[in-house]
């Protein structure tokens, strides 16, 4: 039967009819079903390249993660919202066919940042500076200092002049869906002191403690260009939802870490310069006598700066420390000098000269 409401003539089936002159009927129905409306999420952090759906990919150089050898050259990190895990990374380029070289079973920490970071200083407690981050999916959380300065909350800042700063972060504050306030910093870790600048907004940020695969480790890969692709292990290598992106490993994971505490002090025969190195591998405890050299040979290259900060002189030690002769002073400056400008760089057989310290020593 049909009955007309104020919305119009709706279709029912009568179901039972009961009574005399009053008559009581049930009927149900006969529109088709309505399909409750999804509710649509928040909007998404990422996704992919003009909506494609492609997951968002990050190729990360980075200094060494642990004190296991060998060092990978690079990691690829890559977040979906939804996951539609798990996710292959192939490795491929001109007249090389995709080989798949790692999977990851969940989504990488990643996003963006919101805010913008101020330059900083590296290795102390930042206790003013915050930095606000939106993740593709995924979730943050504060730890204890003593958690946090035994290497937990790490992550991977990309710098507009390129590479990534590895800082830390104490507190993460959920300020909005997958937005969080980071906070009680410490920047320049890892030997990436050298890149604690100023960050603007929309900078891609990587948490080390979630997923990343190792793009190998070979001395083969430096200065390869390679395309990788990362998608769903359902699909091929070649399918459209696949994100594709290109990458050339560099020297970064095998470039030595700048040395530390230089002090010098004028003797009979010249000034006496002293400085302590760092490693790459295996130098976080406290309780060593001394740390692992982490290269092949121990060598430094020393260079004496005018005061405007021209070299005037270089040398190569296999030490520490290194005597620079009265006689060579009055050569390079005329006269002894004051004040001491100085770049002092640990040297690696396979990446040469690392990060420099540079310094000016009073005398």
């Amino acid at each position: 039967m049909t009955v007309t409401g104020a919305e119009g003539p709706a279709a029912f089936r009568l179901t039972a009819l009961e009574g005399g002159l009053m008559r009581r009927a049930e009927a149900e129905s006969l529109a088709p079903p309505v399909r409750a409306r999804r509710l649509r999420s928040d909007r998404r952090a990422y996704d992919g390249p003009a909506g494609t759906g492609k997951p968002a990919v990050a190729i990360l150089a980075l200094p060494p993660l642990s004190e296991a050898e060998p060092v990978p050259l690079a990691w690829c990190a890559a977040a979906a919202d939804p996951w539609r895990g798990p996710y292959t990374v192939w490795r491929g380029g001109e007249g090389i066919g995709d080989e798949a070289i790692g999977t990851l079973e969940r989504p990488s920490l990643m996003g963006r940042t919101l805010s913008a970071l101020g330059a900083g200083r590296p290795w102390r407690w930042d206790r003013s500076a915050s930095l606000m981050v939106e993740l593709v999916a995924g979730a943050l959380a504060g730890q204890p200092e003593t958690a946090v300065l035994g290497g937990a909350n790490a992550l991977a800042l990309a710098h507009p002049d390129g590479g990534w700063e590895v800082l830390q972060f104490r507190d993460a504050v959920l300020v909005a869906a997958r937005t969080y306030a980071l906070s009680r910093l410490i920047r320049g870790q890892r030997g990436t002191e050298h890149l604690t600048g100023p960050v603007p907004p929309g900078a891609v940020v990587v948490v080390l403690d979630g997923p990343l695969v190792p793009l190998g480790s070979g001395l083969d890969l430096l200065g390869r260009p390679f395309r990788y692709r990362i998608g769903s292990s359902v699909l091929l290598a070649a399918d459209p939802a696949v994100a594709e992106v290109e990458a050339t490993a560099d020297l970064t994971a095998l470039t030595p870490f700048a040395p530390v505490h230089a002090r010098a002090r004028r003797e009979a025969e010249g000034i006496r310069i002293a400085w302590i190195r760092r490693t790459r591998l295996g130098g976080d405890g406290w309780d060593v006598a001394e740390v692992g050299l982490g290269e092949a040979a121990e060598r430094y290259r020393l260079t004496i700066r005018a005061a405007d900060g021209a070299p005037l002189r270089i040398v190569e030690t296999a030490a520490p420390a290194h005597l620079y002769p009265a006689a060579e002073e009055v050569a390079d400056f005329g006269a002894p000098q004051a004040a001491l400008h100085l770049s002092i760089a640990q040297v690696s057989a396979v990446a040469g000269p690392g990060h420099a310290l540079d310094a000016v020593l009073v005398l």
